[in-house]
């Protein structure tokens, strides 16, 4: 009798621990489900720490782990589902790491002149697994560690459409974006990788707070598609889990396309300067951003109207970019040019003129800066210098 009330006691005891244990580190935001444990056979309790619910479409990890209690170290233990299917696995265990490599003049050669800074979740990781009891900073490690897995595919699967613009997939790791003066690098590495160590200890480079700002960006990007998702999902009455990669996944294009842009902008600046500006008197270039007007509807569902403003924070950013060049011939027309980029990589640029007293009018688009110049170079000769408009007189 003593010796089965010892045992119920025992059990009781640890029963207590248990629960005590789950009520202290789950919330209630927290998807909490019964489960079997694969490595023991018992039922446990199991805790999803994927986003699926929050609007990922990412399917390689399912995301879940059990809530194990370790009796021998009476410690509550979180244990990824891909853990147990293969105990000697680690490979969840890898971040996100941006470089930005700086091309060396009169060289074909590049160097590293910023790399993002390491997330303290990462680098504090053998601190929270000497407190095996701290269950929320396993959760939101776990967190950390699929939200990297996740942005690193979607990543890979946007490179499909912007090879001809110099985004390759070097390796299943790692996305190369290649610009006139410079080369990004985004690379999938473990934690355990020796780079990372030794870089903890590395002189501060000059671009190394643009490194962590875009990759920072890239982040926010990717939680701007699961809201866009979210938002699908509570709109459409039909089910869809897969992702059009021209419309939805747009994480590369945005920081690309304005990159692009601006180099654009640069080169028909020069355009206009050389076949107008130097040889017109007088002309005037006045130079705007255009944006798009933004659509105020009202939205009967709380959750929607919500996400849809947290979505269009993001507006600058994912609106293709526009620019307009006003240039003001005196006394006679107006010549306007506006650049735009589409498919945020590429370059548009329609070209109108107007004469009003002679009624002269052009309106045609271009997407070749050599054919620009060429029609620029016609429009000054035939109709601007035969109409009485002073020519600056080469020196």
């Amino acid at each position: 009798m003593n010796d089965s009330f010892r045992n119920l006691e025992l059990v009781m005891s640890r029963e207590h621990a248990y629960w005590s244990k789950i009520s202290k580190y789950v919330s209630n935001k927290d998807v909490i489900f019964k489960m079997r444990d694969k490595s023991t056979g018992l039922r446990s309790l199991g805790i999803k720490y994927g986003y699926e619910d929050s609007g990922s479409t990412y399917r390689r990890d399912k995301g879940v782990a059990v809530l194990r209690n370790n009796l021998e170290q009476n410690l509550l233990e979180l244990i990824p589902s891909s853990t147990m299917e293969n105990p000697m696995s680690r490979s969840n265990e890898k971040f996100i790491r941006l470089r930005i490599f700086t091309k060396i003049e009169s060289e074909d050669d590049y160097i590293l002149t910023g790399e993002s800074s390491l997330d303290s979740l990462f680098v504090n990781g053998s601190t929270i697994k000497k407190d095996q009891d701290d269950i929320r900073g396993q959760i939101k490690r776990l967190k950390a560690f699929i939200f990297e897995q996740e942005l690193m595919h979607q990543l890979k699967k946007e490179c499909s459409l912007l090879i001809s613009y110099g985004v390759t997939i070097e390796n299943e790791n790692k996305v190369v974006m290649e610009l006139p003066n410079e080369k990004i690098e985004m690379e999938l590495l473990s934690i355990e990788d020796t780079s990372v160590v030794n870089h903890i200890q590395d002189a501060p480079k000059v671009n190394d707070r643009r490194a962590t700002l875009a990759l920072t960006t890239l982040r926010m990007l990717l939680i701007v598609m699961f809201k866009k998702n979210l938002r699908k999902k509570l709109t459409s009455t039909r089910n869809s889990n897969g992702l059009n990669i021209e419309k939805d996944i747009l994480l590369i294009r945005p920081l690309l396309g304005k990159m692009r842009h601006q180099n654009y902008k640069i080169l028909l600046r020069k355009i206009v300067k050389d076949y107008v500006l130097d040889i017109v008197e007088d002309s005037k270039l006045t130079e705007t951003s255009l944006f798009k007007n933004s659509n105020t509807e009202k939205v009967a569902d709380a959750h929607v109207a919500k996400l849809t403003r947290e979505i269009k924070s993001f507006a600058s950013l994912l609106d293709t970019s526009k620019t307009k060049f006003e240039i003001t011939i005196p006394e006679k027309g107006e010549l306007i040019l506006v650049l735009s980029s589409p498919n945020y990589c590429n370059a548009v640029v329609s070209v109108n003129y107007e004469e009003k007293a002679n009624s002269i009018s052009f309106d045609t688009k271009f997407s070749e800066f050599k054919e620009i110049e060429e029609f620029l170079n016609f429009l000054v000769t035939e109709y601007v210098k035969g109409k009485d408009i002073p020519i600056k007189k080469e020196e």
